[in-house]
């Protein structure tokens, strides 16, 4: 295995430059439409997604630590890769499916394997195209949904893992859950740390899974894309209101990117309601 830009995915998962930023709006009481609890995220790229080719993958770090999760995380012993929310094509088409990270037993520091978590209808919700150039996807998740995240313990030898739950089916437009309607909180698992109130995040494409292999990373937000560990990503604080932040990579499909636009990170917005 290279080591560059690698992550063991488990057989069934989905085949799934530190630029200019902007400041989040902190003037809103409703964060866009979110209820509370709930996160969204927008990824954008280069040119219209292709999700045959690609996953794409938004990695956060709930542990309480600085760091960020790099896309060369070799580099520093995958610090920082908490849980995934992972955008890919399956056989029941495309969908979004989150992970937890747990390094190896016999290697802590080593490439994590991706748990799929276990979540229920309406804590995970998908819309595929919201810029209408099919350039754009939202994801909106229930935060409670990273109860389950632990500063990663190493998986037991031998450990069986879960199949991943159904993705809800994505709809055309955003409808969030009506008022006074809240999902059921997803369990936190015996002796799990729950996450704690910053976050730090990087965005990922990929090549897509192929069972039993690796995921292999070919862009990020870091100027040296799929070989990046310099990105240092601005701090979440789930505890406030943000519309944003906005953010941009640098020179996408230069040196370290990849050529292929529908593969080329342009950036994204983060929006929570606490």
């Amino acid at each position: 295995m290279r080591r560059s830009g690698f992550l063991v995915l488990t057989a069934s998962a989905l085949a799934a430059s530190c630029g200019r930023q902007v400041t989040p709006d902190r003037s809103g009481s409703n964060a866009s439409g979110l209820n509370s609890g709930q996160m969204s995220v927008k990824f954008d790229v280069q040119a219209p997604f292709n999700f045959s080719s690609y996953a794409y993958a938004i990695v956060f770090n709930t542990s309480g630590t600085t760091q960020t999760p790099e896309a060369f995380g070799s580099q520093n012993n995958y610090a920082g890769y908490s849980f995934a929310i992972v955008v890919g094509s399956t056989t029941s088409g495309v969908q979004a499916a989150a992970y937890q990270f747990i390094p190896p037993s016999n290697n802590p520091s080593g490439a994590p394997t991706a748990i799929p978590l276990v979540i229920v209808s309406g804590q995970l919700q998908f819309y595929p195209n919201t810029n209408g150039q099919g350039t754009e996807f939202n994801v909106i998740f229930d935060r409670s949904i990273t109860n389950g995240i632990t500063t990663p313990s190493p998986l037991p030898s031998g450990t069986a893992t879960p199949t991943p739950s159904p993705t809800p089916t994505a709809t055309p437009t955003p409808t969030p859950t009506p008022a006074g309607a809240s999902p059921s909180p997803t369990p936190t698992a015996s002796g799990t740390t729950p996450p704690q109130d910053i976050w730090y995040f990087n965005f990922f494409v990929a090549q897509p899974l192929v069972a039993g292999s690796s995921l292999q990373i070919i862009d990020s937000l870091g100027a040296q894309g799929g070989k990046d560990a310099t990105y240092q990503s601005m701090a979440l604080d789930t505890t406030q209101v943000f519309s944003g932040p906005t953010f941009y990579t640098q020179a996408p499909g230069s040196a370290g990117h990849p050529s292929d636009p529908a593969a080329q990170i342009v950036g994204g917005t983060i929006s929570n309601n606490p």
